[in-house]
């Protein structure tokens, strides 16, 4: 498997260290920088262009979600998993990106849970340049597409209205230049060249 870039953004020392340590226990996972700010962060992900964030919630500086705001328009969006201890911010979480939404302490089985659905969702037989070309939520759409879910099943797995995702279906399937949703999930499934 492809190495997956990792950059942590944790202002709690101890909660930093556990997640090297998770990741470290992944052979594909490579740790290429962490911050505890913000401004760090943003200089650093820009740089660095990490793969996947592991991203916590309330740092002391900001937010998590006004990093994100603030690498929007970066040439490359991570993946975001975001590891807080406050479950009021999980529906927040998923509508700005979040992969998955995991609460500290983090524990093994579902760290790497969270990590299998990152690459899931990155699967190598879907087409890079199609990823490439879609945002977080349109990934999400068409992992849950794939996967054969409905438009009502998506909008409820992912806390979104079922209207917004046809709008995002219709927009990935413009994208991916097919006309339905048999034709995008066959390009899905056919191995990269």
């Amino acid at each position: 498997m492809k190495n997956i870039r990792v950059y942590i953004i944790e202002d709690d020392l101890n909660a930093a260290n556990h997640l090297k340590s998770l990741c470290d226990k992944i052979s594909y996972l490579k740790i290429v920088g962490s911050s505890s700010s913000v401004p760090e962060a943003i200089s650093e992900i820009n740089k660095m262009k990490p793969d996947l964030l592991f991203l916590d919630v309330e740092l002391q500086d900001g937010s998590g979600f006004d990093l994100l705001k603030m690498i929007e328009g970066f040439p490359r969006n991570p993946g975001v998993i975001f590891v807080t201890g406050f479950s009021e911010y999980a529906i927040e979480a998923i509508r700005n990106r979040g992969i998955d939404y995991l609460m500290k302490p983090v524990y093994y089985p579902e760290f790497v849970s969270a990590v299998s659905r990152y690459v899931d969702l990155h699967n190598p037989s879907i087409p890079q340049e199609l990823l490439d070309s879609l945002s977080s939520q349109e990934k999400n759409i068409l992992y849950e597409l794939v996967k054969g879910q409905s438009s009502k099943e998506i909008a409820g797995v992912l806390s979104i209205s079922r209207h917004t995702v046809d709008t995002h279906r219709r927009n990935i399937l413009t994208k991916c230049q097919v006309t339905n949703t048999k034709q995008l999930v066959a390009l899905c499934a056919r191995p990269s060249l």
